[in-house]
């Protein structure tokens, strides 16, 4: 019998199912992209190989995941629902968000999902970040790693300070920017 709370509330219903330590880091990983069991161990440094497995065993069972014949992770239209509540923990937990400590890990890839949780959903351009060697792209209505074909301008920052300007932290000036600097301040809320 799984873990349950045993209680007849939504919460408590949900946290049966989501609740577990590593779950959601799980669950943002599989927002960013789909991803194959060692992209998803690489991103989630400390998590035990078992206790991945498990996490993934359940996610699946309870209909939040799928997986393909090629092994490759993809969150299911109930896993997708998950999205919102994501950004809104996101939002709650920026107020802890103040200079990295030191071995704190972070990958840039994790910007995408803070970045759709502070931004506008529709933008009026489409900008690349350069983020400590890897390139972020915002378009008019998505975030996502890689490079686009055409953008409006490329914006070149650590993550933190770009954090902050969408955060209204920090001032657009902080930014270095290549290209249409009113287009590339429009998409970052500035």
């Amino acid at each position: 019998m799984p873990k349950t709370y045993g209680q007849y509330c939504g919460l408590a219903k949900a946290l049966d199912h989501i609740g577990d330590r590593w779950t959601l880091l799980i669950v943002r990983e599989l927002l960013v992209a789909p991803r194959r069991y060692s992209g998803i161990r690489e991103a989630l440094p400390g998590i035990a190989t078992n206790l991945l497995a498990d996490r993934l065993r359940c996610l699946e069972g309870d209909g939040l995941i799928e997986r393909s014949t090629d092994g490759t992770y993809a969150l299911s239209d109930a896993g997708r629902g998950l999205e919102t509540p994501i950004h809104d923990l996101v939002l709650w937990g920026g107020r802890w968000m103040g200079e990295r400590a030191e071995g704190e890990t972070f990958r840039p890839q994790w910007l995408v999902v803070a970045l759709q949780a502070l931004l506008p959903r529709r933008r009026p351009g489409a900008i690349e970040l350069h983020v400590d060697g890897t390139v972020i792209h915002i378009d008019r209505t998505r975030v996502g790693v890689g490079p686009l074909d055409a953008p409006d301008a490329v914006v070149e920052a650590p993550a933190e300070r770009i954090l902050g300007v969408a955060a209204g932290r920090a001032p657009f000036s902080s930014l270095t920017v290549r290209g249409d600097r009113r287009i590339a301040a429009a998409v970052l809320g500035s």
